[in-house]
């Protein structure tokens, strides 16, 4: 099996013309869980940490 290494683009791509967009991207995670049981705040420590 052979890997494939793809390089980091500085920016981001415009769709629509294909230009690179150096401005940020602001972004936001939302964790959350339904029930008090305790399987499910496993669940919201692991959210947690995959967006860490």
């Amino acid at each position: 099996m052979e890997i494939q290494v793809i390089e980091k683009t500085n920016g981001r791509i415009n769709r629509v013309t294909g230009t690179t967009i150096k401005e940020r991207l602001r972004v936001c995670a939302y964790c959350r869980v339904s029930t008090d049981n305790e399987e499910q705040l496993n669940s919201y420590q692991s959210q947690l940490k995959y967006y860490d």
